[in-house]
């Protein structure tokens, strides 16, 4: 993935988390450079690596060469994002400007209405309760094999994660790694030897999410909605001076 610009500035922790998504970043800056070194810079990286998606991470008017030059990237296949949606969709954050002399952004900040509110608990109800019956065979034998491959440990893995009015919850998920492993990093690291094969089938499946169907009508977080944030990412996003939006 190619960033182009430097309008916002990603924090250790984000790029570590993004490169846990996958995303191999390459930052690219063109200011105080003419659109031929931008080219050639871009050129030179895209024969290096098979890039899909570049982020336009930019706040200064950008030369017509280059924006023909990047429209003819696009008809090859190269998708781009800003930086906005970008943050939003992979880090559900909201993009707020380092610099607080401009606040539109304030706009779309918007508690729900008691009647969106309403609408939102319907949805939930109306679809963790059936999705719940559905998914109870498959939950059950989870908490089956989970006791066989891993018996040393509980069937729920729980954390703490924070809600909208910063108010800290429970949230369940079925555990997938094995706690008879003394590991240097808390973090899932890639061929991570706690995870237990089971374990790893129900990371890629999403399995070992269902849980959190109860957290859903318990009406800690949403079905549909920002993502309910760990308690320890908060705490160093905020220590970092980044905003986090709350979900619930």
């Amino acid at each position: 993935m190619i960033v182009l610009g430097e309008k916002y500035k990603f924090i250790d922790l984000e790029k570590e988390l993004l490169e846990k998504k996958g995303f191999k970043l390459n930052f690219i800056s063109y200011k105080e450079k003419n659109s031929d070194e931008i080219i050639k810079k871009i050129e030179n990286e895209l024969k290096k690596e098979k890039y899909k998606l570049i982020v336009l991470n930019t706040k200064a008017t950008i030369p017509n060469e280059l924006i023909q030059y990047l429209t003819s990237l696009e008809l090859k296949g190269i998708k781009y994002i800003t930086i906005e949606n970008f943050l939003e969709k992979y880090l559900h954050k909201l993009y707020i400007p380092k610099e607080i002399n401009e606040a539109s952004f304030l706009e779309k900040i918007k508690p729900f209405s008691k009647r969106q509110y309403i609408l939102k608990r319907i949805m939930d109800f109306s679809i963790a309760i059936p999705l719940g019956i559905i998914s109870l065979p498959i939950m059950i034998y989870s908490a089956y094999r989970i006791k066989k491959e891993s018996p040393d440990g509980p069937i729920l893995f729980k954390q703490t994660r924070i809600e909208k009015n910063k108010k800290p919850f429970t949230c369940y998920k079925f555990r997938s790694m094995r706690t008879d492993i003394d590991f240097f990093n808390h973090y899932t690291q890639k061929n991570d030897p706690r995870i237990f094969p089971w374990g790893a089938f129900m990371r890629k499946s999403r399995i070992d999410e269902l849980p959190q169907l109860w957290n859903v009508l318990k009406g800690d977080m949403h079905l549909l909605g920002p993502r309910a944030e760990w308690d320890e990412l908060v705490k160093k996003y905020e220590k970092s001076g980044l905003i986090t939006i709350y979900a619930i």
